[in-house]
């Protein structure tokens, strides 16, 4: 018989290491707070994918009244988890309220502590995300500065007509300057359009792929952020112009 009649939900790493599928009889293995070890039936009703195998191999969902008087724990509670609907303000949250917490015999702690292996490959990640922006913008950035090497190799002669007119060298080096901040104000309008739809689309049907930490696969939902889409775009702006710099001094030099 079942001592549980909801069953068990359990992780698949547990489920694969026990050779167990839904619907088999597994036998738990309990120490309550007080007295001796003792067990309890279930039926596995379901197995979920986790993507950590750490987490995957032990995980457990029992019903908690019937966890409560197995354990013998006076409906107590060991552990809860609290879910804030923008994940951002949770980094800033915790140490906000670790000290209320306390005061109530609680310990508070954020997910990035009780696992960290997810934070520093999260940190992994962004810094390879930097990298490939930083090498992207680099390729951009080498495209602009062959094209003003071109348009000042084609347009030499209006140059030097421009400056047997009275053009400054200043004005020569503002003049591609401005060309440079045009094609990179340009470049910049039409990435972020294309870059904006493409996410949007994205984050209606996800992106499915394994997970890093292991065994299991992660389903993304991607959203737009325009703080960091301003952020990139002000970045390949200044890229441009910086570009244009060394074509444009040649410029101002022509006899």
């Amino acid at each position: 018989h079942d001592d549980d009649p909801f069953g068990a939900v359990i992780g698949r790493g547990m489920a694969d290491t026990l050779q167990v599928a839904v619907g088999d009889g597994v036998s738990l293995s309990l120490q309550p707070l007080k007295g001796a070890p003792d067990a309890i039936n279930v039926k596995v009703r379901g197995i979920v994918e986790l993507p950590l195998p750490k987490l995957s191999k032990r995980v457990i969902f029992l019903n908690l009244k019937t966890i409560q008087k197995a354990l013998k724990t006076d409906q107590r509670y060991t552990e809860i988890a609290l879910r804030v609907q923008t994940a951002p303000l949770a980094d800033s949250w915790v140490p906000q309220q670790a000290e209320r917490y306390a005061q109530w015999g609680a310990h508070l702690a954020g997910w990035w502590q009780v696992d960290p292996y997810i934070k520093r490959t999260e940190a992994i990640i962004k810094a390879v995300l930097w990298i490939t922006a930083l090498l992207l913008f680099v390729c951009a950035g080498i495209s602009v500065l062959n094209i003003i090497y071109m348009v000042v190799a084609e347009r030499t002669i209006e140059i030097g007509t421009l400056m047997a007119l009275g053009a400054k060298p200043l004005f020569v080096r503002l003049l591609f300057a401005v060309e440079a901040l045009i094609i990179g104000v340009f470049g910049s309008t039409l990435g972020l359009l294309g870059a904006h739809l493409a996410v949007g689309l994205v984050g209606i049907y996800g992106v499915s792929f394994q997970s890093p930490f292991g065994s299991g696969v992660v389903t993304l939902y991607p959203e737009n952020n325009w703080s960091v889409t301003l952020t990139f775009a002000s970045l390949a702006i200044i890229f441009c112009v910086v570009a244009a710099l060394p074509p444009s001094a040649k410029a101002a030099r022509v006899e």
